[in-house]
C-alpha cells in the first residue's frame, strides 16, 4: 500500500515535471505549466503542514516550492555553463548565483551551482528531505542531456525526484507503528499478514531478550567463561 502510494506520487511529479516544462508547441494543454505549478505548491505545502503543523509556514513552503519550479533556467539547464548568446541571466543567476559565484559562467559547474540552489528552493518546504534536490536535481538535468541531448527525460527524472523526496517526507509522518504495518504488507502480500507478522517479531524479540537477560542464563554463562 505505501509503495503504490508512493508510485502514484513519483508518477505524478514526474508527469508534472514535464508538463512545466513542454509548451503548446510539443502538444501540451496550455493549461499544462500552471497545472504543474499547483501540483507542487500543494504537494510540498502540504506536506510542510504535516511535518510542521504551522499553516502559515505551509503556505510559505507550498509558495517557495512553486516559485523554485517556475523560475526560468532555459541560460544553463544544458549544464555546460551559461549560454553567453543570451544577454538576459535568470532570476536565479541574477539574484543569487552571479555575486558570490567565483569561477567562470562558461563552465559546467556554473550549471550544477544554479541548478542546486533551484533544487534547494523547491524542496525547502519539507526540510531536512528536500536538501536532497540540491544533488537530484543538477544531477537528472545532467544526465538528461548527456544520454538524450534534450530537456524532455531531465525534466520529468527531476520531477520524480521531487515526488520521491516529497514521499519520504509523507512517510515520516506516519506514526512509527502505522508506517511499520503500512510497509509490511510490501513483503508479505497483505495488511493482515503485515501486521501479523509485525506482532510476531516483536514478540520474538521480546522472548530473546528476556531469556538472554534471565539469571540462569548470565549463571550458565559465567560458569563457562562466556
Amino acid at each position: 500500500m505505501l509503495l503504490l502510494i508512493s508510485i502514484l506520487v513519483v508518477g505524478l511529479f514526474s508527469l508534472a515535471g514535464r508538463a512545466h516544462g513542454a509548451g503548446e508547441n510539443a502538444g501540451w494543454p496550455s493549461w499544462a505549466r500552471t497545472a504543474s505549478t499547483v501540483i507542487f505548491a500543494f504537494g510540498f505545502g502540504g506536506a510542510n503542514y504535516l511535518l510542521f503543523g504551522i499553516w502559515w509556514l505551509a503556505l510559505a513552503g507550498g509558495a517557495l516550492s512553486a516559485f523554485g519550479l517556475a523560475t526560468g533556467h532555459g541560460r544553463f539547464y544544458g549544464m555546460q555553463g551559461a549560454n553567453l548568446k543570451d544577454p538576459n541571466p535568470e532570476w536565479i543567476e541574477r539574484r543569487l548565483v552571479m555575486w558570490w559565484y567565483p569561477g567562470d559562467i562558461s563552465k559546467p559547474l556554473y550549471s550544477y551551482v544554479c541548478m542546486a540552489v533551484k533544487g534547494a528552493i523547491i524542496g525547502a518546504a519539507v526540510f531536512p528531505f528536500g536538501l536532497l534536490l540540491i544533488l537530484l536535481w543538477p544531477i537528472c538535468y545532467d544526465i538528461g542531456f548527456h544520454f538524450w541531448r534534450d530537456s524532455a527525460q531531465a525534466e520529468r527524472m527531476s520531477g520524480a525526484c521531487a515526488g520521491l523526496v516529497l514521499s519520504l517526507a509523507l512517510i515520516s509522518c506516519l506514526p512509527s507503528d502505522l508506517g511499520l504495518v503500512l510497509a509490511s504488507p510490501l513483503f508479505s502480500g497483505s495488511l493482515l499478514h503485515g501486521r501479523d507478522a509485525l506482532c510476531n517479531e516483536k514478540a520474538a524479540a521480546f522472548a530473546l531478550l528476556e531469556k538472554f537477560s534471565s539469571p540462569a542464563f548470565l549463571q550458565n554463562a559465567l560458569q563457562s567463561g562466556v
